[in-house]
């Protein structure tokens, strides 16, 4: 691994850490933010939301799909150039 690629995987993990860290600080100091909107048991954002707030996420993840899609596309058109030009 060359020095870019270590940083990013050490700020890859650091990134995934904090995760839990904000989710347990936002439990614990409650009185400072607003209860959780979205639980397993129990949903508190209205329904007119609900429906869109989905869409979009859907939407969003389609989207990710794609551009992952169409970057794996590029770079195995770009290896197949590669071995045609040494023959």
């Amino acid at each position: 691994m060359n020095e870019k690629n270590l940083n990013n995987f050490f700020l890859a993990i650091l990134g995934f850490l904090n995760i839990p860290i904000i989710k347990y600080s936002v439990d614990w100091w409650n009185t400072l933010h607003q209860a959780s909107s979205i639980t397993i048991n129990y949903n508190r954002i209205d329904e007119a939301i609900w429906l869109p707030l989905w869409l979009s996420f859907l939407g969003l993840s389609l989207y990710v799909l794609l551009i992952f899609m169409l970057k794996l596309r590029r770079l195995l058109i770009l290896k197949k150039i590669e071995t045609f030009k040494t023959f």
